[in-house]
């Protein structure tokens, strides 16, 4: 089975001081961001202090895969994944009860990445400085990488819902109805595929990206 993730691209161009990735980032910008394109961009950046091949979701790595492993159930190691991720939610759900009571467990999902846990979400940042810092933050004398898409092609040109209408390529939050399914998922929902679920692929499997406004993650 494939990882999700996104391929990393070659390195365009190196910057040693901040002006200069000002002027690579405003230009890449420029050339790619639409006019009238609303309040919410459609450029992201995501800053790392080393690199990864690819880009993936902590529920994708290595070292969650081999936790999950271990795992005496049945299935494939996909199913093990997804029973850790559960058992992991569950118990951040129970441990943070008293700061989540009127969370929604899309926003409880989000929480969990943000303070470190594995999930299936991959950070982006809509700010370039963000994603700069981030890239930043290793150890002296590495390199550090900052990478930039349009996220409206996340979506595949020609992709389709379940019931056969065209799924526009978009910029898709935290609120999504695409995104609320996905996440329950992880919260043990008992959610029933003919019936619910938007995507022909099994849900086990969906992964979203995501941009803050004011951070992007170090992996």
């Amino acid at each position: 089975m494939s990882i999700p993730g996104i391929k990393t691209p070659t390195v365009a161009a190196a910057v040693g001081n901040l002006a200069d990735f000002l002027n690579v980032s405003g230009e890449w910008h420029k050339k790619h961001s639409e006019q009238d394109g609303g309040m919410l961009s459609n450029l992201w950046y995501r800053g790392v202090n080393a690199h990864f091949e690819p880009q993936c979701p902590g529920v994708y790595r290595d070292s969650f895969t081999k936790r999950a492993e271990m795992f005496q159930i049945k299935g494939d190691i996909e199913d093990k994944r997804l029973r850790l991720e559960r058992d992991m939610i569950s118990n951040f759900r129970s441990a943070g009860a008293a700061f989540h009571v009127k969370h929604t467990p899309t926003e409880m999902y989000f929480s969990a990445q943000h303070f470190g846990m594995p999930t299936r979400l991959l950070d982006w940042s809509t700010n370039p400085l963000a994603a700069l810092f981030f890239a930043c933050e290793g150890e002296d004398g590495k390199d550090g990488f900052v990478y930039a898409m349009d996220a409206r092609r996340v979506i595949p040109e020609n992709a389709k819902k379940a019931n056969g209408q065209r799924l526009w390529p978009s910029v898709m939050l935290m609120h999504n109805p695409l995104v609320d399914y996905a996440v329950k998922v992880s919260f043990w929902y008992d959610l029933n595929p003919s019936r619910r679920h938007p995507w022909k692929d099994r849900p086990a499997k969906l992964v979203f990206y995501f941009p803050h406004a004011s951070r992007s993650s170090g992996r």
